[in-house]
């Protein structure tokens, strides 16, 4: 392929990315595509991911493709269906499979990340499974914040877009203590239900006034830190739906929550790159979640969820952000 030719297709993947999607990058051979929070214009599911496929193949002639919460999973999936004889082929990794398809491949595919390989081999961690179960407290000991990230990567907990972002600073919002763990899906349901009621007070502006959320959670084995990119609007339902995706991923591998904190990454912008949904809940939910807020914001604390006399047994403690 000579150079124009080169130039030209770099040229025509760029316009389609931007045409998909204002957050995007370009890797290599390819491009990694931010599309959460599309799920209207493209659909849901693996749905979204083929039919943008689908339109790139049209566009931009032989590819393949590959989807998933994290862009190590997504670049790892596409790595995969181009093995795969024909052109057009897509995997889309399910955010609840990432880790048990992460699991086999080796560390190498963490060459990105400095000496993360030589210093994990000689640790014995060969594989991204191996890298898993390795306790988030002694990798932190070892080799300190960097080390933690590269267990996240390893679990596909690290979610797609611009690598800056995952060091952008974060505010406290919510921090919830209570006697003894939570072990039930009634009490962390509860645990959902409170925190989406006191979010809709605290947070008018809904998921999507975020750049991203985090959830820290506190675990017999150790605490835990996950995160995934704002969205949603300011209804009870939007929040249930964003807490309950960072409720799945702290849960995971881990058991008996003792607390957890709810932080907030920088205020989204406009002028940013961030995907709102540009279809609003229903009249009803929005008239609701601004009679909650009201209500919350005038006495902080008083309007409560009837499923919350579970965490009340437990002594639960709410400290919220003023």
């Amino acid at each position: 392929m000579g150079q124009a030719e080169k130039v030209k297709r770099v040229e025509n993947l760029a316009r389609f990315c931007r045409e998909v999607t204002p957050h995007w990058e370009a890797l290599g051979q390819g491009a990694c595509l931010d599309i959460s929070g599309s799920g209207r214009l493209w659909g849901y599911g693996p749905a979204g991911p083929a039919g943008i496929c689908r339109r790139a193949l049209s566009a931009l002639g032989p590819l393949a493709g590959g989807a998933g919460p994290s862009r190590l999973t997504a670049r790892l999936a596409s790595w995969w269906a181009n093995l795969q004889p024909g052109v057009g082929w897509v995997l889309v990794v399910p955010p609840g499979n990432a880790s048990v398809f992460l699991s086999p491949f080796p560390v190498s595919v963490l060459a990105a990340e400095g000496g993360a390989v030589t210093r994990l081999r000689d640790l014995g961690v060969r594989t991204l499974g191996d890298l898993q179960v390795v306790p988030d407290d002694l990798l932190l000991a070892v080799f300190g914040a960097e080390g933690q990230r590269w267990a996240s990567l390893a679990r596909g907990v690290d979610q797609a877009g611009p690598r800056n972002q995952n060091t952008s600073p974060s505010q406290s919002v919510i921090l919830v203590s209570w006697n003894g763990p939570l072990i039930s899906r009634e009490e962390i349901s509860a645990l959902i239900e409170g925190l989406a009621i006191r979010l809709v007070a605290l947070c008018p502006g809904g998921g999507s006034s975020r750049t991203f959320w985090e959830l820290v959670g506190r675990f017999p084995q150790g605490s835990r830190r996950v995160r995934i990119l704002g969205s949603g609007d300011s209804t009870l339902a939007a929040w249930r739906s964003l807490l309950a995706r960072l409720l799945h991923l702290l849960e995971r591998q881990r058991q008996g929550l003792l607390g957890v904190e709810l932080r907030g990454g920088p205020a989204a912008t406009s002028a940013g790159s961030e995907q709102i949904s540009l279809f609003p809940g229903s009249e009803a939910q929005v008239r609701l979640a601004a009679a909650l807020e009201r209500i919350n914001r005038r006495c902080p604390g008083c309007l409560t969820s009837a499923s919350e006399h579970l965490l009340f047994r437990k002594g639960v403690r709410w400290k919220c952000a003023s």
